[in-house]
């Protein structure tokens, strides 16, 4: 049995693929599994997948029918048989001591932080609200439940399961799983699932050990019309979830969670040049009139946010889109003031 087993979901990856083989491959820890995931590949990418289990015995590929990143998650998840479990997506890249050092931990779950790149720009991020060390499971219950689901209004350190080690038998012991029919922002649900199942959690504070390549036209960075039914999705899966955990009320935080969701929808649709001004107007009004938003939004707390985060809430809440834009243009005099000071 391997001592980890890396899954990387490949969709028309040629560009970049071998970059991120090479730098799994690489890995100072020699005990792995790289499970290349073909999820219905139209470029190179499947024969290059086939070369590289030729040429390393470590390598296994699964070829299947395009279903997603999410499909193709579960896919290398069923074929895993390595003691962990840890993702990459196909067009980044990671440090050759990454699963060594993250090994060092013996947690359940470990986090590192990690480095965006955009060109030849460079974004290190780290979670401004985690301190770096061990916890234990009561000592998660009491730092990291509070920021679970939601980190505030904003979502939780989890989000990107590429930066996680997770020890397989918490995902097989708890049936764990990515919904394939939510097809952005899949990691939210299954982050904050697999920590909350953990018995211990690491942070590795100031390791950056992934490397993530903001590529133009990504799911994550293109807006398309199926977002809201995603969003959608993740609050239905994280209310199902988390209304059934016993021991800690994560009411607040799924409410916040689709606010996040339904102000960030209203945000793309007001940026879209291309609707009237009648069509936004009416595609706001639907995301503020679903049943779903009109229920969350009942008896939120948002007394500890700023005036702005309450004035979203209460437009969202009592469904006027005016008071919507009144927002939307203030927020947007605020950001060119501190930009010209």
């Amino acid at each position: 049995m391997p001592k980890v087993s890396i899954i990387v979901p490949v969709y028309n990856a040629e560009k970049y693929l071998q970059e991120c083989v090479e730098s799994v491959l690489c890995q100072t820890l020699s005990d792995i599994e790289l499970i290349l995931v073909d999820d219905g590949s139209t470029d190179s990418s499947p024969a290059l997948c086939d070369q590289y289990a030729v040429q390393d015995y470590r390598v296994k590929v699964i070829h299947k029918p395009n279903g997603r990143a999410a499909s193709a998650r579960n896919a290398g998840l069923r074929a895993a048989s390595g003691e962990y479990v840890a993702f990459v997506d196909a067009d980044d890249w990671i440090s050759p001591d990454m699963y060594e050092k993250m090994l060092q931990t013996n947690a359940d779950v470990t986090l590192c932080d990690y480095v965006r790149f955009q060109g030849e720009k460079q974004f290190p991020f780290t979670q401004p609200n985690v301190a770096a060390g061990f916890y234990n499971k009561a000592q998660i219950r009491e730092i990291i439940y509070p920021h679970l689901v939601m980190d505030g209004i904003e979502y939780p350190i989890t989000i990107s399961n590429w930066a996680l080690l997770i020890r397989r038998e918490v995902i097989v012991k708890n049936r764990l799983s990515y919904r394939e029919d939510i097809r952005i922002s899949e990691d939210a649900p299954f982050g904050s699932e697999v920590l909350y199942c953990a018995d211990s959690f690491a942070y590795l504070k100031g390791d950056q050990l992934y490397h993530y390549r903001m590529t133009e036209g990504s799911a994550s960075r293109t807006y398309q019309p199926w977002w809201w039914d995603s969003s959608l999705k993740i609050n239905e899966e994280t209310e199902n979830f988390f209304t059934k955990c016993a021991d800690y009320d994560f009411t607040q935080q799924i409410k916040s969670n689709m606010f996040y969701l339904a102000r960030a929808e209203i945000y793309y649709i007001m940026a879209n040049s291309k609707l009237s001004r009648e069509e936004q107007n009416n595609k706001i009004r639907a995301v503020m009139n679903h049943p779903r938003v009109i229920r969350m939004m009942k008896d939120f707390d948002v007394s500890p946010y700023p005036i702005q985060f309450k004035l979203l809430y209460w437009s969202i809440r009592y469904r006027s889109v005016a008071l919507r834009r009144v927002v939307g243009y203030c927020s947007s005099i605020t950001t060119l003031l501190r930009r010209i000071h």
